[in-house]
């Protein structure tokens, strides 16, 4: 005889628990179990990384790098930002720089990639200057862009002076200030017709900085 009896279908996990992030990234569980790193995480979701926890996490850099390493794969923009911010604080070790200029140039939030540019500011950082060139060039997010200027403007080599005179004409104002920041200070000449269109900059700023660099460049 034929067992008709139907049994109970293995339970299956659903798809949203078992599911790769299309981005590949991480939650909070799949990044650490370091009960003080998770009660930081918790934080940095609903606000900036205090130079407190900064100062915390360079102390315990030795132990929390693997897990902040791969807090820059959680899946909350604030998170990745704030972890990022943390590292560059912590540590200008060749390691931690590469792995942020990459997740600078893939991140998939625009707002991510503009804090780790934001990084660059105050950590100096030859290595990081062919992708901050990249990313004031074309990264779809004016934050982004804004900051990899203002990264370049203050430790940027002539190398990017090009770059600079093209950034002239961005459509963020604040990319434009600190092209101009750029120009004066490697004394890029031929950008000196893009920065005359600046004079009459919807932006006051800008177009007093562009004033300024001329005269700054010798020309009027």
């Amino acid at each position: 005889p034929v067992d008709e009896t139907i049994s109970e279908p293995e339970e299956v996990p659903t798809a949203e628990e078992d599911a790769p992030h299309p981005d590949g990234l991480l939650k909070t569980e799949q990044v650490t179990q370091d009960e003080e790193l998770l009660a930081l995480l918790e934080k940095w979701k609903r606000r900036p990384v205090k130079k407190t926890e900064q100062k915390k996490v360079k102390g315990a850099l030795k132990s929390w790098k693997e897990d902040l390493l791969r807090g820059l794969l959680h899946e909350e923009p604030n998170i990745r930002s704030n972890v990022a911010a943390a590292l560059g604080a912590a540590s200008g070790s060749k390691e931690i720089i590469g792995i942020l200029i990459d997740r600078m140039r893939t991140d998939p939030d625009g707002d991510v990639r503009a804090h780790i540019a934001k990084v660059f500011v105050k950590r100096k950082s030859r290595a990081a200057q062919k992708a901050l060139v990249e990313q004031m060039r074309s990264d779809e997010n004016p934050s982004a862009r804004a900051n990899a200027a203002w990264a370049l403007s203050k430790h940027g080599d002539k190398k990017c002076a090009q770059a600079f005179a093209e950034a002239l004409q961005d459509p963020e104002s604040w990319v434009r200030l600190y092209a101009v920041a750029g120009v004066k200070k490697h004394r890029v000449k031929k950008a000196i017709p893009s920065l005359r269109l600046l004079l009459s900059d919807k932006s006051d700023l800008v177009a007093k900085k562009a004033r300024e660099a001329l005269k700054s460049l010798g020309a009027r």
